[in-house]
């Protein structure tokens, strides 16, 4: 599997003997979950990043799982800064994540989910150490919380440290997932193909020995069976296991003995960060939420959408500049009700598939208002938008749902 993500990385580093796979994804082999097609599979999923101040919009942005409805594991090195330490390298705003085993360059069926925070372990670092060839990071495994449940009631056991030494011992097999390149050939300048693949790897006696950076107790070698490779892009893929019949997750995918695509690859094991993903989620949920519109739902109201054209970031739509105008006139224009919208109004509205997949966002808004009422937004000038932006207008009907209501 290959990726673009770290394709810089790859070239500054390309005389070490371990190299951090990039963001894209694997060959597809016979494995042990018999997903040879994973295309809408539960086990892998990928993120995207938006750039606002390059411009750019990168995607497939490295390999993922979820553990939990609100807890994605990937590889550090995908979201920290080069060359320092336990650094973000984009703003959680900037990060989405995909629904699990999605085509994710499928324009028209993908979705995006916002998240809230990226969780780096504290003496992460991928700074390289001299004498020291191999550059897979020490506490190669980061977490990302999102703001919502992706997947209601998922959940996936972890493999601890007894079952990672008794599966090195055995030299148990694992199945690696990716959205990295497909092949060494593939082009590296369009990306990968968006699309998930799977392969099989036997796990080696042992994992990082002195004097790599990274801990042999928490570190897994693996060889893929030919002719599959784990390629660019598959940086923190997920690799699975079953240890008394039960499917858990082993590893995250760091890094590979060759570059571009490698047989010979390196996994981080993820249980001894997870009580730092559990607390950073169990303080997430504590936080007061501007996001929650049923905090501010009057009694039988209907939610009002804004019409026609979506907003590719949160950030362009700016509560001080933007209302709503109420009328039940739609030719003469004599608003019954004009509100700014507050910020817990504005966020991504994933549920309905109106928006394009590059610009998910759009205002809305609660308002007990009588059917056949008319409605529109209006934003005032700002930096993104130097002339007023107004909606279609909108027609409230006896078929729109009404919220918060008493009988």
């Amino acid at each position: 599997m290959k990726s673009k993500l770290l394709a810089a990385l790859l070239l500054a580093f390309s005389i070490c003997m371990y190299l951090p796979t990039n963001a894209h994804g694997i060959q597809t082999s016979n494995d042990i979950l018999d997903t040879r097609n994973v295309l809408g599979t539960k086990y892998v999923l990928t993120s995207q990043i938006i750039d606002d101040a390059n411009q750019v919009i990168r995607e497939p942005w490295c390999s993922m799982a979820l553990i939990q409805p609100q807890i994605v594991v990937t590889a550090a090195h995908c979201f920290a800064r080069p060359n320092s330490t336990a650094t973000p390298w984009y703003q959680p705003s900037e990060i989405f994540v995909t629904s699990p085993g999605i085509q994710a360059e499928s324009n028209k069926t993908m979705r995006r989910f916002p998240v809230a925070q990226v969780v780096l372990p504290n003496d992460y670092t991928n700074i390289p150490v001299d004498g020291v060839t191999d550059i897979s990071q020490r506490n190669d495994v980061a977490f990302l919380i999102l703001k919502n449940p992706l997947v209601l009631k998922y959940s996936i056991p972890v493999a601890e440290a007894s079952e990672i030494q008794s599966l090195k011992k055995s030299n148990g097999k694992v199945t690696i997932f990716g959205y990295g390149l497909s092949s060494p050939s593939q082009n590296q300048t369009t990306g990968p193909d968006g699309m998930p693949r799977s392969t099989v790897a036997n796990v080696e006696s042992v994992g990082k020995v002195p004097p790599f950076a990274a801990l042999e107790s928490e570190t897994l070698i693996a060889d893929t069976i030919q002719p599959s490779k784990i390629c660019e892009g598959d940086s923190g893929g997920p690799w699975y296991a079953k240890f008394g019949g039960v499917l858990k997750l082993v590893a995250v995918q760091s890094s590979g003995k060759d570059p571009i695509c490698s047989q010979v690859v390196s996994g981080h094991a993820i249980y001894p960060f997870l009580n730092q993903a559990y607390a950073a989620l169990a303080a997430y949920k504590s936080q007061p939420s501007l996001s929650d519109p049923q905090q501010a739902i009057p009694p039988n109201a209907v939610k009002l959408v804004w019409k026609g054209g979506c907003a590719a970031r949160l950030s362009y739509l700016q509560s001080e500049k933007l209302e709503v105008d109420i009328s039940q006139d739609q030719v003469n224009w004599t608003p019954i009700l004009q509100t700014r919208i507050e910020p817990q109004y504005m966020e991504e509205d994933f549920s309905s598939g109106f928006c394009d997949w590059s610009h998910p966002m759009r205002p809305y808004f609660y308002a007990n208002v009588p059917n056949g009422t008319y409605y529109k937004f209006i934003q005032d000038d700002t930096p993104a938008f130097p002339a007023p932006w107004v909606s279609q207008i909108g027609l409230v009907t006896k078929s729109d749902k009404r919220y918060n209501t008493t009988g």
